[in-house]
């Protein structure tokens, strides 16, 4: 009977952390999710893992031009160690990535993730802007 209860336990504390990362997703997933639809030039799939606010102050072509997709291609990036701060309210997620361009050039900076309606990238900020 005591295994019975255990388990019944074990069960509903692990539905609730999956339960829990299902409904406000992975930070670092959706990270990993933007730099690769970058990388691919698939800018609308990038687009769409904006948070509401940044779809609509920046378009799919503004994307395009901020991540210089027209003239140089996204070889490869890495994400650094997450870390989170309080920004409007929310607790954002910010994900250090450094960006490798095909003609040589690196860019650095921190996405910041929080969750609307599942975690979206919220804001593009210089390294360690805390």
């Amino acid at each position: 009977m005591l295994l019975l209860v255990g388990l019944v336990v074990a069960v509903v504390v692990l539905g609730g952390v999956v339960g829990s990362v299902v409904l406000r997703g992975d930070p670092r997933e959706t990270a990993e999710e933007f730099m690769a639809a970058l990388r691919s030039k698939d800018v609308a799939k990038a687009h769409s893992l904006l948070c509401d606010d940044g779809r609509e102050k920046v378009s799919t072509e503004q994307l395009r031009a901020n991540f210089d997709l027209d003239t140089r291609s996204i070889t490869g990036y890495v994400l650094g160690p997450e870390r989170t701060r309080e920004r409007e309210g929310n607790t954002e997620t910010l994900v250090p990535v450094t960006i490798d361009y095909d003609q040589g050039e690196q860019l650095r900076l921190d996405l910041g993730l929080w969750n609307d309606g599942g975690q979206k990238v919220c804001s593009l900020n210089p390294p360690d802007a805390d």
